[in-house]
């Protein structure tokens, strides 16, 4: 009876802190710069960076897709949020006119994308992985990632996305700024999740806004 009497209480207390970790508020999504190549003209929803004027051939480099919902803190989706990006291409280059390098161009790379979220918060988009550069100093090597631009009803966030298993990662400047700053860049880290179209890798990262 005493047996019985403990694991019922045990069993009770784990439904509860169940319960309690899933009403815990879900944590912002850390700021950070828009940089200097933020898009020079935008198309709207358009969720495909990986072809140019609807020609067949596709951009160069590995081609990756990336699921993911924009939420509130409390969890729930954000319908009808803007979400804009723009990275560089497989080379490392930005189709920028402020991006001066001599890393090659791809005219068949689009170098942004404009979606906008579903009634269940959800968004999805087609591209290649950007490729490492060296930015100005003293920012160095910048490891890859995406650059992101998302309105909500109530929020406005600037913030960049990084993936998983990079080599650059322990080293990009900006991550480790951030962690300096006490924005957690685990939080900027995308999952790889399975893709929806056969050869295509594939990622999921939820963005989560202060006020919706």
């Amino acid at each position: 009876m005493l047996i019985e009497r403990r694991s019922l209480l045990l069993g009770t207390a784990l439904l509860a802190a169940d319960a309690a970790w899933a009403a815990a508020p879900l944590l912002v999504t850390p700021r950070e710069t828009v940089g200097p190549f933020y898009p020079e003209a935008v198309d709207d929803d358009f969720a495909d960076l990986t072809r140019v004027g609807g020609k067949l051939r596709r951009a160069s480099g590995p081609a990756i897709e990336l699921r993911g919902r924009v939420l509130t803190t409390a969890g729930a989706p954000v319908p009808q949020a803007m979400v804009l990006v723009w990275q560089a291409n497989a080379a490392g280059r930005y189709a920028h006119s402020a991006d001066t390098s001599t890393l090659p161009l791809d005219p068949a790379f689009r170098g942004h994308a404009l979606v906008r979220t579903g009634k269940d918060g959800a968004f999805r988009l087609l591209t290649v992985m950007p490729g490492a550069y060296r930015a100005p100093l003293p920012t160095g090597m910048r490891t890859p990632h995406l650059h992101f631009e998302v309105l909500g009803a109530n929020s406005r966030l600037v913030t960049q996305m990084y993936f998983p298993g990079q080599k650059l990662n322990g080293s990009d400047r900006l991550i480790a700024r951030a962690k300096a700053e006490g924005r957690d860049p685990r939080r900027m880290m995308a999952e790889a999740a399975v893709s929806s179209e056969p050869g295509v890798s594939g990622y999921r990262w939820d963005v989560v806004l202060a006020k919706g």
